[in-house]
């Protein structure tokens, strides 16, 4: 994972022959920079793009410059990994669904007197474990196999 201090160091004292362009991944442009490191420019957009990585905003950093690791975790979407306490079922956003961070949906409960309560009337069982119905003569669930 790129860090944007680092960047921001090799822009200041390696910028004018491109060396934080070939840390950031951007080959093409780090080329250009040590093609034509003898006119000066490259030091001087060096020098003004090391003001720019330390006034970024991390998460703008992150967006523009480590998406391609592909460990990259939006840090403005946190979701805590919870204990699933209801029988609702819980959705996962798609993006965070396997791979290396797997997290669950932040929840949020009813007082226990406030929830539904699953009427033992019903022709319907409700799964403890992915909160799907089945039918009342089911003995394993339709979705997830859980025995009941």
């Amino acid at each position: 994972m790129k860090n944007k201090y680092v960047a921001a160091a090799l822009a200041f004292f390696l910028g004018g022959i491109g060396v934080h362009k070939f840390y950031l991944g951007k080959y093409v442009q780090g080329i250009l920079y040590l093609a034509f490191f003898w006119t000066y420019v490259p030091a001087i957009i060096a020098f003004v793009e090391c003001i720019i990585f330390l006034v970024m905003d991390q998460k703008e950093f992150d967006k523009q410059y480590n998406k391609q690791a592909g460990n990259y975790v939006p840090t403005d979407t946190y979701y805590e990994e919870v204990e699933v306490v209801s029988s609702k079922p819980q959705s996962i956003p798609e993006h965070t669904q396997g791979g290396p961070h797997t997290y669950k949906r932040k929840n949020r409960f009813l007082p226990d007197d406030e929830q539904e309560q699953p009427n033992a009337n019903s022709d319907k069982k409700i799964c403890p474990k992915c909160g799907a119905e089945n039918d009342n003569e089911n003995n394993f669930c339709e979705s997830c196999g859980t025995k009941f």
